[in-house]
């Protein structure tokens, strides 16, 4: 399952570092997340058997919540899309930017929560709110709790059942598979996984009225800043919100209460229209607003052109319009009528404060065009040899190989990459290891064995097998690195410039240039 998913990942990264229209990159962007995903269902399996054996592991790492949530909401924000469904995202501003924990199986457990709510809800919205909450001191270190809580309107689970769906191969009940699809490990794996990290997943949930998981976890604050810092307070003196989802209001007046910007909100274009004329009338205009583009009764680009006929000529505020829809769709429209900045939802506190500052400096810009993440290229040609028996697999290396310079020698096992060894003078090897004549380990062995300097060459495993003993007995038979797949180009590049320090970098365009002229 793991080697198919390696072409995917690895041939859909590839496409990424060429131009292409927004639109296509995004989706793009998607297919990576799905595929991901779908890599997460395959590491579910083995999750679900190291816990039975008792032999899965907590890491303990510096990362960012803030990020890693909104990063899980980019994901599960595409279901919600297509339901019709509003996911909102509610970030404690005050959390602090850098903690430690393992943000793998955190976002795993948000995953699995979130894409539960949104598949289980026909209609409404599902929150996701991080709370920051008290702070202690232990072992000459500071702790914070954290309170997490996934919230749907769905379909809700009778009293009777709450207990029995945190069993293995569980759901409800039997019509739930049918209609829903799953396995039933999603929540069993969850529930593991918090107690491991210390926490405690509890579900509160009503027939028809939704569901409320709910976790706590203690981790250890590397950086108490918060991850977004205000350096100056945006010079507007008072804010409209129109969103039909009050929810989504009651998150954005909060984000300008933590700013101490007063803000109104509303949950319809009619009632704010009513608030701007009073404002209008008291001299009062709004600095901002911001309104969402769908909503009912009065959508959000006929709610701006009534009120460019309310203003009359007067000085505009500025416009920001929500929107979960690829802003494409209506951007022509939308820019005639003098809108001036889009956000997408769930609302991100970064991406809102970099508007903000923006304003404070007087400074709006049309949106950039996104940058092309770049392949990093080597000025002098090396020699790497890729050995691989699967043709997809040995295809992706390649491309991504000679995408940074490197002359590539291939073999489609041990034997021939003993062989091709010595023939050749290469100064890496990256080594599948799960091939047929001869495995990756056997043709370590014999390379080791060589009675030359070739002996010497780094060896590199690049393979499916993914558990932490794979790893060990790769280093153990002569190899000096491990890479699993589905690989990333940056793990490849990582690897060469470890292992072959001596290069220097080189822009892409000259490689692509050289690449084009041998071709010819």
């Amino acid at each position: 399952l793991r080697t198919p998913m390696n072409g995917i990942i690895g041939f859909t990264d590839l496409v990424l570092t060429t131009e292409l229209q927004k639109a296509q990159r995004d989706y793009l962007k998607n297919v990576s997340k799905s595929a991901y995903s779908l890599l997460n269902i395959i590491n579910d399996i083995l999750d679900f058997s190291k816990i039975e054996a008792g032999k899965l592991l907590i890491d303990e790492v510096p990362f960012n919540l803030a990020e890693l949530v909104e990063d899980t909401s980019d994901l599960i924000s595409i279901k919600a899309e297509e339901k019709g469904i509003e996911l909102v995202c509610s970030i404690d501003p005050a959390l602090p930017s850098q903690l430690i924990g393992d943000p793998i199986r955190i976002k795993q457990v948000l995953t699995n929560l979130m894409g539960n709510a949104v598949k289980f809800t026909a209609r409404g919205e599902v929150l996701v709110k991080i709370q920051s909450g008290r702070k202690y001191e232990k072992n000459d270190a500071t702790f914070v709790d954290i309170d997490i809580l996934v919230k749907d309107t769905g379909i809700g689970i009778p009293q009777s059942k709450l207990n029995a769906i945190f069993e293995s191969f569980t759901q409800a009940d039997s019509s739930t598979t049918r209609k829903y699809g799953g396995t039933g490990l999603g929540l069993t794996i969850s529930k593991s996984l918090v107690e491991l990290m210390g926490g405690q997943l509890t579900v509160e949930s009503e027939p028809d009225k939704g569901s409320a998981f709910s976790f706590n976890l203690s981790l250890q604050v590397v950086n108490p800043a918060p991850p977004v810092t205000f350096d100056s307070k945006p010079l507007l003196r008072e804010v409209l919100v129109i969103d039909d989802n009050e929810t989504n209001c009651i998150l954005m007046r909060g984000i300008f209460d933590y700013l101490h910007i007063p803000c109104k909100i509303c949950t319809s274009g009619p009632e704010a229209l009513m608030l701007i004329a009073r404002s209008i009338q008291n001299k009062e205009m709004f600095d901002l607003i911001i309104t969402d583009h769908q909503m009912p009764v009065m959508d959000g680009i006929t709610l701006v052109k009534e009120l460019k006929k309310l203003l009359n000529g007067r000085t505009e505020p500025f416009i920001l319009m929500l929107s979960s829809l690829e802003k494409t769709l209506f951007q022509h429209e939308a820019e005639r009528i003098g809108i001036n900045k889009f956000l997408y939802k769930p609302v991100k506190l970064h991406e809102l404060n970099n508007i903000l500052s923006a304003l404070f400096n007087k400074a709006i810009t049309n949106e950039c065009k996104e940058a092309i993440p770049a392949i990093e290229a080597f000025a002098r040609v090396t020699k790497v040899l890729v050995v691989e028996d699967e043709p997809v697999n040995l295809l992706l290396i390649t491309e991504v190989l000679r995408k940074m310079g490197i002359e590539v020698v291939t073999a489609g096992n041990g034997k021939e990459a003993v062989d091709q060894i010595q023939k050749h003078y290469p100064s890496l090897i990256f080594m599948d290891v799960n091939m047929p004549i001869m495995d990756g380990f056997m043709a370590t062995e014999l390379i080791r064995q060589l009675q030359t300097h070739h002996n010497k060459v780094p060896i590199v495993a690049l393979t499916a097998d993914a558990m932490k003993e794979d790893r060990e007995r790769c280093l153990a038979s002569g190899m000096n690195d491990y890479i699993s797949k589905p690989f990333r180009v940056e793990d490849i590049h990582n690897a060469i410039k470890k292992y072959c320090p001596v290069l220097e970098f080189k822009s892409v365009t000259e490689v692509g240039s050289r690449l084009k002229s041998e071709e010819s």
